[in-house]
């Protein structure tokens, strides 16, 4: 090994050894729920509906504006980071949804943490 490949090697193995020292070993989780399993943990529920195919989670004939909160969830194990994802679409121009959310924190709970809003443009 030449001294060019050794320093090489020494630099990279003081920039990855922080990383391994300092990351957190928590294993990697995926929660898909559906809309039956959505409907059923509600804990909240303003002028929302199912719609008839089971399908959708929308908005209550003449009401203009509505939400639900689900029951708490939790984890498997621990974790430090989170990506919500979720599906949904807004109908025109004058409709759109936010999906928020709060973790527990300080013996209580987080203020409500926007993580996504849809509003279809024209």
């Amino acid at each position: 090994m030449n001294l060019k490949t050794f320093s090489i090697n020494i630099i990279l193995f003081f920039l990855v050894l922080p990383f391994y020292l300092f990351s957190q070993n928590y294993p990697d989780q995926q929660y898909v729920i559906r809309i039956d399993s959505i409907y059923a943990n509600i804990e909240t529920n303003v002028g929302m509906t199912l719609s008839n195919d089971g399908k959708s989670i929308m908005l209550q004939d003449g009401v203009n504006d509505g939400y639900i909160i689900l029951k708490p969830q939790s984890s498997q194990s621990p974790f430090n980071e989170g990506l919500p994802s979720w599906n949904g679409s807004a109908a025109d121009a004058n409709n759109g949804f936010r999906v928020q959310m709060r973790f527990p924190y300080n013996g209580g709970w987080s203020p409500w943490l926007t993580v996504g809003y849809w509003k279809t443009i024209f």
